[in-house]
């Protein structure tokens, strides 16, 4: 996405996305996935560090990551 932004890029945007794939979970692969507590804690003061900290690296990662030119 930030190489994209970087060089102007346009995209396209697919409405019926779901119509592409079947989503089957066996019971080999079940999903009951759970994320560490800290990820899913509604403390608001966590969520402001979370929000911080994403806004930060993605701002930090835009302006001083060299990306290699098309």
């Amino acid at each position: 996405m930030i190489k994209v932004i970087q060089k102007k890029g346009k995209a396209l945007f697919y409405d019926d996305y779901e119509s592409l794939f079947d989503q089957e979970n066996t019971s080999d692969e079940p999903s009951t996935m759970t994320r560490a507590n800290l990820r899913e804690n509604k403390n608001p003061i966590i969520e402001l560090i979370r929000h911080c900290y994403r806004h930060l690296k993605f701002n930090f990662n835009y302006h001083f990551s060299n990306y290699p030119s098309l």
